[in-house]
């Protein structure tokens, strides 16, 4: 089953798109050497209403 927007919960999403960088993506290593902080960034300070207003 392909997972989507609504079976997939926000944390396994910021997974698969830090899984899914492109290998010739310059921030790849930093994100990378910084998963952690990154996935919190995306989850607790992530505003998409604001992103999008």
């Amino acid at each position: 089953m392909k997972k989507n927007k609504k079976t997939m919960s926000l944390e396994e999403a910021v997974d698969l798109a830090i899984d899914k960088l492109p290998e010739e993506s310059i921030i790849k290593p930093f994100i990378f050497a910084n998963r952690a902080e990154v996935k919190s960034m995306c989850i607790t300070e992530y505003d998409e209403a604001r992103t999008f207003a």
